[in-house]
């Protein structure tokens, strides 16, 4: 029997994640925003292959040793729906599903008050005998635990500050012996913590490093006086063995500090009196957070086409491997406000979100003359009217981007009561390839 996904969404002839033939359809085949495959399951055979079929529409059949078999046969205890709830706890396993789809699954559900004793369990117990699942040393069964989480060794606060007032059952380390949850999900004593990791060159870290600073290029003598007597663990450049700290936060030996006004490597220039987040970055090259300081440093020349490259260097624009990913109406240029672009969309529609400030942006923006309407640059002779009209609900109230859930939505009254996503950098984002409502 063929697992159907009845959250379809079906765009026949548009682009699709797969469409795979099948040889032997006699009907339409079909393309599908997302594979059927990656929310289907088949509980009554846990352990049976998936198969995505896109014979007359987006279908999940399953087979175990390539017999196709039946899904709709449930364990006893247990009931088939068509179309149940993702919402609440599901089995002992899962405990923590409080964020509920829009959207229902089909398969073998446990009555009212009971879960799965695992996922893709075939038993339904109470939830309060899911204790037993918590098997591992300093861990115990929670029947009113913190929804906001609990502490671990990447977060020691995690939990401890305010949450909202709600039970989530689940298994706890035991905190009041010491115990904290570590990177392999296990229950360990807090000083078995590994050490955080210190990926610079020349950086370590010291567990009881001085809370008054360390040395810097600006700062040769900082931390070296009298300071209170107090650990401060971080990363710490090894002055040991001559590295100490430079404009850049990176750890460099001190012959290479460079003198104030000079600036030695190759697309860097001076700043005097400089927010520490005046450069722009190639994508994905870690920014640094803007200070409310006034300094003088060392940063690339943005303004001749020079951005901070993934290798800590100054490169061009052009070398950045994201520039090849513009499209032929788009150029890869640096934006200093990127949440502002008043050329950047047609007249009549939706400003994106305006973020003052932050660093400068690199990135793909249409080239030079060029508007952006729906995703693309098209001339300002293209730009469509805009009759704006009255929604009675707030378009943005029920929409989501599946293809980026952290975009921001703005509501797009212009011709309809519709909704344009915006990205962290404030830039549109397609949320094609999977569903927007």
């Amino acid at each position: 029997m063929v697992a159907t996904i009845f959250f379809q969404f079906v765009l026949v002839g548009l682009l699709a994640l797969s469409t795979e033939a099948n040889d032997d359809c006699d009907d339409v085949i079909v393309n599908c925003f997302v594979n059927p495959c990656d929310y289907s399951v088949c509980s009554a055979n846990p352990d049976a292959e998936c198969r995505s079929n896109y014979c007359g529409g987006c279908n999940a059949d399953f087979y175990v040793d390539d017999v196709q078999v039946n899904c709709s046969a449930c364990p006893e205890g247990m009931t088939f729906n068509e179309c149940g709830s993702g919402c609440g706890p599901s089995s002992c396993d899962n405990l923590s599903n409080d964020i509920c789809p829009l959207f229902c699954f089909a398969g073998c559900f446990c009555p009212e008050g009971l879960v799965k004793d695992r996922d893709g369990g075939d038993h339904c117990i109470p939830l309060d005998q899911c204790q037993e699942s918590c098997e591992d040393e300093g861990e115990f069964f929670n029947d009113c635990g913190s929804p906001c989480g609990e502490p671990s060794c990447d977060e020691r606060d995690r939990g401890k500050g305010e949450c909202i007032e709600s039970c989530q059952p689940g298994c706890f380390c035991d905190s009041a012996n010491g115990f904290i949850r570590d990177e392999n999900n296990r229950c360990i004593q807090e000083n078995e913590c590994p050490p955080p990791r210190c990926d610079g060159e020349g950086e370590f870290f010291n567990a009881c490093g001085s809370p008054c600073g360390e040395p810097s290029c600006d700062e040769r003598d900082r931390g070296k006086g009298v300071c209170i007597k107090r650990c401060q663990p971080g990363c710490f450049c090894d002055s040991a063995n001559g590295f100490i700290r430079d404009q850049s936060n990176r750890c460099i030996q001190e012959e290479q500090c460079t003198l104030p006004g000079q600036c030695i490597n190759e697309g860097e220039v001076y700043r005097v009196c400089s927010s520490h987040c005046g450069e722009a970055t190639c994508a994905g090259v870690p920014q640094v957070r803007c200070a409310n300081l006034c300094l003088s440093l060392c940063l690339c020349d943005n303004d001749n086409g020079y951005v901070r490259g993934p290798n800590g260097d100054c490169i061009l624009l052009s070398n950045c491997q994201q520039a090849e990913n513009c499209q032929q109406d788009e150029t890869y240029s640096v934006f200093r406000h990127p949440c502002d672009l008043e050329e950047s969309l047609c007249p009549g529609y939706p400003e994106p979100p305006y973020r003052p400030g932050g660093p400068p942006i690199a990135g793909c923006f249409c080239s030079e003359g060029l508007l952006r309407h729906n995703g693309q640059c098209i001339s300002p002779v293209d730009c469509p009217p805009c009759n704006v009209v009255s929604c009675k609900v707030d378009p943005c109230l029920l929409a989501t981007c599946g293809a980026s859930p952290n975009a921001r939505c703005m509501s797009n009254y212009c011709g309809g009561c519709n909704f344009t996503f915006y990205d962290s950098q404030c830039r549109e984002v397609q949320c094609d390839g999977k569903p927007t409502y």
